[in-house]
């Protein structure tokens, strides 16, 4: 998805977005990477610590959520906010790529859950994000 395909509202949502993602970034990264494991154990192979407390999903999911405000914040420039993370992703950790669009759901469920108000639009905008994301982030497997 290009960028021209985000209108002006999607991107005032996105950035909006963005601002929570920030200030919420360990408890939301922890809520998704959780609802991730519970809806795709298999996921949990990714992950080079055995164990899976708290403290750990903070701390991953805190980056995660990071590199999705960063994501937000360039939302004009996706393909090359997200090059090194979709190389990383790719080429090294070989992560199947299946498992961005189930993270997706996952993280809109965790927005949906957390903020006070996420309308249709919102819900939308953050959808069409994702998915962007998604892509950018699946196209080093090729």
């Amino acid at each position: 998805m290009s960028c021209e395909e985000f209108s002006e509202g999607d991107k005032k949502i996105i950035h909006e977005l963005s601002k929570s993602l920030k200030s919420n970034a360990q408890r939301y990264g922890a809520e998704s990477l959780s609802r991730l494991f519970m809806t795709n154990p298999g996921s949990k192979t990714y992950f080079d610590y055995s164990d899976f407390s708290m403290p750990n999903l903070k701390g991953h999911g805190e980056k995660v959520m990071n590199a999705l405000a960063k994501a937000a914040d360039n939302v004009d420039n996706l393909k090359g906010s997200l090059c090194e993370l979709a190389a990383l992703h790719g080429k090294t950790l070989l992560v199947d790529p299946q498992n961005f669009p189930i993270f997706s759901r996952c993280i809109q469920v965790t927005l949906a859950n957390n903020l006070s108000s996420f309308p249709p639009e919102y819900q939308l905008a953050a959808d069409k994000f994702l998915v962007a994301v998604c892509d950018h982030l699946s196209s080093r497997y090729r």
